[in-house]
């Protein structure tokens, strides 16, 4: 299941989709990321979620997990799969 905030963000996206393709202009300008990054918007989006909540708290992966509705282990596999450090 993807964190609610994830979910609502994707969801958003989605509904602004005009074709079967959802890519950056389809996410709310705060998630906009340079599209020369390797990762493909999904990534892009999951990448600035994971990056604004450890900023939000300083680093706590065990708050971040919390905060995004996940668990541990699977907040460091997404960083992981990110190339974040985990």
């Amino acid at each position: 299941m993807l964190a609610p905030k994830l979910h609502a963000v994707l969801h958003n996206a989605v509904q602004t989709a005009d074709g079967d393709t959802i890519d950056v202009r389809h996410l709310p300008a705060s998630l906009a990321w340079s599209t020369s990054h390797p990762l493909g918007p999904l990534e892009q989006a999951e990448h600035k979620v994971l990056l604004l909540s450890l900023e939000r708290h300083q680093g706590n992966k065990s708050r971040v997990a919390e905060d995004l509705g996940i668990s541990r282990s699977t907040l460091y596999r997404r960083l992981r799969g990110l190339g974040m450090p985990g």
